[in-house]
């Protein structure tokens, strides 16, 4: 891609000014458009040391409405974002839907740099090729996990991206390109006022000398990673009016297209959609990711129970249990995730509790998941998610999850099917990701029986104490409950992974529920810990 571009170019003042002036107004018109139709965007911008990408995005910005657009520089994580996944900082960054999110060096930046830190030495020929193998599997990000990290963020980036797209964001991706010699220019200029020598460093000249061999891997990274749902544009950035202008053009056309495509969209009616949507999907979703074989909701039996003595003992003994391995969790900087779903009146807050107090209050949160906010909704479904992560050595206790997608969004209509359906595979990259982080990820379906579920219903009615917790919707809720018991089995099905597998804790017995819960979580963090 790299060898295409005429870094030759340059553009005269007069033309460079009318044409500037013309795209400016109709970029600012598109913006807005944007806005009011709920189209967001990320703009990443990344090049050569010296190339001008802070000019470049400055020239950008200064025209246009800046109360719907946020730019944000991207440096080597510290503090708490080198204690998140290496993506979180890239999801939480990104505005809300009709936004503009500008990314000054994104996530290629580092997953370059990674790859020359991880063998900085070795041959320009053998680089390639282990930065092919690479680029190859982050294509196919469902198979076997790999412990190398370039790989992890590779794969990382591909979800990333696809998931923006699939939520109806654009993406842009600008390389800014300049030559061996004009980088060397611009360094010694940069070097030479005592305004801007802090930029330059030794590692910038010793990038510059190896300018011909990191090309070649550029070129190759960037072809591999030009998705059409992602694609890149190659900026001559010699002359930096014709940068701007490419720039301008680039993004013009991109929003240009989005907002056609949401043109076409209302033209058709929501009964062709959803027919539409029927047409497209089979009725049984394949996975593209490994998944167990696990019981289903029709293999669960209720007859499981515990004494009052056997429980308080056993509870003692799994409690500091977890405590020991907590601590152990802690300095090893492991971080742990543990997912309830369930029914209502299963025993979800109760389970949720006793895990709670093994632990220390300052290691631990709880993340509720209610309706989510109007803020939660003008983005896609899983960044919520990836904004309430625990840090390493940490634990985050989910109160329902990220399944609310597959789940109370699809029964009630919330979701479309396509989106409900896609979800499943979303949630499993995330998942993926988590424990590519190095997280425990521990799933429990907390499971009661129909006449059990009815009998806690009625207690919470009739009990003063209680009745706070039953509302109407928790009784319209069980005339659904059919519909939710597939929706679950799909649930448990399709998510299943070797990573992330799904535990069904029978509660008719809450005691039983409780201990049978800690079990597993003390046993999936010992074989961790080995």
């Amino acid at each position: 891609m790299l060898e295409t571009v005429d870094l030759t170019l340059t553009t005269p003042k007069d033309v460079y000014k009318e044409e500037r002036e013309r795209l400016v107004a109709e970029l600012s018109v598109l913006q807005q458009q944007c806005l009011r139709e709920n189209i967001g965007s990320i703009i990443s911008f990344d090049g050569w040391d010296a190339a001008g990408k802070g000019s470049r995005i400055s020239n950008l910005v200064s025209e246009l409405d800046a109360r719907s657009l946020t730019t944000w520089s991207i440096h080597k994580p510290v503090g708490d974002e080198a204690r998140k996944p290496f993506m979180e900082r890239f999801w939480s960054k990104v505005g809300r839907h009709g936004t503009m999110t500008i990314f000054d060096q994104s996530w290629y930046s580092r997953a370059v740099h990674m790859l020359l830190e991880n063998d900085p030495d070795l041959r320009r020929e053998k680089r390639s090729e282990e930065l092919g193998r690479i680029l190859e599997d982050a294509e196919d990000p469902y198979g076997d996990p790999s412990n190398r990290e370039s790989e992890e963020i590779l794969r990382s980036i591909t979800s990333f991206e696809h998931q923006f797209a699939s939520d109806g964001y654009v993406i842009i991706k600008f390389f800014l390109h300049i030559s061996k010699k004009e980088q060397k220019k611009r360094l010694d200029k940069l070097a030479a006022s005592d305004d801007t020598s802090w930029r330059v460093g030794k590692e910038d000249y010793r990038r510059n000398k190896r300018y011909d061999d990191l090309a070649e891997l550029v070129d190759m990274f960037l072809e591999k990673t030009d998705y059409v749902y992602a694609p890149w544009t190659v900026v001559p950035a010699t002359d930096w009016r014709t940068a701007n202008l490419v720039i301008l053009r680039t993004i013009i056309a991109a929003l240009k297209k989005a907002l056609a495509r949401k043109e076409t969209e209302k033209l058709i009616s929501p009964a062709e959609t959803a027919a539409l949507s029927r047409a497209a999907h089979a009725d049984t979703v394949i996975s593209r990711f490994p998944l167990l074989r696990v019981p289903s909701l029709d293999d669960v039996t209720y007859d499981n129970t515990i004494t009052n003595e056997d429980y308080q003992r056993e509870l003692d003994e799994q409690q500091d249990r977890l405590t020991s391995n907590a601590l152990q969790l802690y300095r090893k900087r492991i971080p742990v995730m543990i997912a309830y779903e369930g029914w209502d009146a299963a025993g979800k807050g109760g389970n949720i509790k006793r895990v709670a107090r093994a632990l220390d209050a300052r290691d631990y949160r709880i993340y509720p998941s209610s309706a989510p906010t109007p803020e939660e909704k003008e983005h896609p479904f899983l960044w919520r998610y990836w904004t309430r992560l625990p840090k390493t050595g940490h634990f985050g206790i989910y109160d329902r999850t990220w399944y609310g997608r597959v789940l109370v969004e699809r029964v009630e209509g919330f979701a479309s099917t396509e989106e409900w359906q896609r979800a499943y595979d979303e949630i499993n990259e995330f998942e993926w990701e988590m424990e590519q982080w190095g997280a425990i990820l521990i799933k429990f379906w907390i499971d009661v029986s129909d006449e059990e579920q009815l009998n806690r219903f009625k207690d919470r009615q009739n009990n003063p104490a209680k009745r706070w917790k039953i509302t109407d919707e928790d009784w319209r809720n069980r005339d659904k409950n059919p519909q939710y018991r597939v929706a679950v089995n799909d649930m448990i099905r399709l998510t299943s992974t070797p990573y992330a597998p799904w535990h069904i804790i029978e509660s008719d017995d809450k005691h039983f529920a409780r201990v049978k819960a800690l079990k597993i979580i003390n046993e999936t963090i010992e074989e961790r810990l080995k």
